[in-house]
């Protein structure tokens, strides 16, 4: 007589082929590493240019009605000061000279990129006389 081993149910842990599990963490991790990518990409669009002034400091005092606009901004960036375009070099440095009146002057210096926010940087100069 020939003693029969019963058939055992097979556990579903044992139905997964491992070679589909090794798929399926290669497709996450390709999608989060896209979902990355266009993330970074977005934020980098949208954050706003660099904008450095050199020249004038902040609350300056000066005798002279006529002061020198010096500073950097992020190539291919729009830079305005109080309204008016200032031209920029293909590095992204601008010098632009300007007329003040006397007393209190607030020069707003802008530069924008599309899809950013604006930079904006206010310089105080008082002149004398």
């Amino acid at each position: 007589m020939s003693q029969t081993i019963p058939p055992q149910p097979i556990s579903r842990a044992a139905m997964v082929a491992p070679h589909r599990i090794m798929r399926l963490a290669i497709i996450i991790a390709c999608l989060a590493v896209f979902a990355g990518v266009v993330v970074w990409e977005v934020l980098r669009v949208t954050e706003a240019p660099s904008l450095t002034v050199v020249s004038p400091t902040a609350n300056l005092l000066t005798g002279s009605h006529r002061i020198t606009l010096e500073g950097r901004a992020e190539p291919g960036a729009a830079v305005t000061a109080n309204g008016a375009d200032v031209p920029l070099t293909v590095d992204g440095r601008f010098k632009e000279d300007m007329d003040l009146r006397t007393g209190a002057n607030v020069i707003t210096i802008v530069a924008t990129k599309k899809f950013a926010k604006p930079n904006i940087i206010y310089r105080r100069v008082v002149v004398t006389q």
